[in-house]
């Protein structure tokens, strides 16, 4: 997981209240480079206690990609994907963190981000699922105006921080384990391009069933607020988690 101490300089940054700038120069690549450093000397020790302790929490996760990317990039050189990065990164990171949600991996494309505690005080299930969605809407919008397509799975359920300190003196990691990131990554891999994809037997969907029976702003995008747009394929695990 990145360095703690960095998610706190970049949701004091980028957080709630706070005006983001859609540039590319944003997030430099230093920023990005320096919060993948595990050693216990930058960790903001109030947040290292949670992985030392093994804490469970109920929380929310959201998964985003560039759709095809792999297709896309595959005639590009080294230079030239990571232009597409540059922008991408740039882009979708500080939205993580003006919705108060915190990376907790990068996999190429790939960004997994959380939503909730420890990170989020005073929160509850229902305010984590409405600042991972109004994330993923923006990050969806935002990238499409720059020519980006992209995808965003949404999950939740209860993981446990999980540090190997005490295990291995070797490597320091911390990171999330439980079922719901096996769940994300199914998830994910059978999402719809430039939409916000999630499980139907979860709270989430019915936060979506009573959205779409209130009326919608004049400026809903497609995608978002009707039930029939965002993604319901009963499928690969897009319908029930079991199926």
């Amino acid at each position: 997981m990145p360095n703690i101490n960095e998610n706190d300089k970049l949701l004091r940054k980028y957080g709630t209240g706070r005006k983001v700038r859609y540039t590319q120069k944003s997030l430099g690549t230093v920023a990005v480079t320096d919060s993948f450093d595990y050693q216990r000397v930058y960790l903001n020790p109030e947040f290292a206690r949670e992985f030392d302790q093994r804490r469970k929490y109920e929380i929310v996760l959201t998964f985003i990609d560039i759709s095809g990317f792999s297709k896309q990039t595959k005639d590009m050189s080294a230079d030239e994907i990571a232009a597409v990065l540059d922008v991408y990164y740039a882009n979708v990171i500080p939205l993580i963190y003006k919705y108060d949600g915190v990376v907790e991996k990068i996999i190429g494309d790939g960004i997994i981000a959380i939503f909730g505690a420890p990170f989020i005080q005073n929160g509850n299930l229902h305010h984590y699922l409405r600042r991972a969605e109004n994330f993923c809407r923006e990050a969806i919008l935002t990238l499409k105006d720059l020519e980006i397509n992209s995808k965003c799975a949404l999950h939740h359920g209860e993981v446990m921080y999980y540090s190997t300190a005490g295990v291995s003196d070797d490597y320091l990691d911390l990171t999330i384990i439980g079922e719901p990131i096996t769940e994300l990554f199914r998830l994910e891999s059978v999402s719809q391009d430039g939409c916000l994809n999630y499980y139907s037997d979860t709270v989430y969907r019915q936060m979506v069933e009573s959205d779409v029976k209130k009326p919608k702003p004049a400026d809903a995008p497609i995608g978002f607020w009707s039930d029939e747009t965002i993604v319901t394929h009963h499928l690969q695990g897009i319908g029930e988690r079991g199926s």
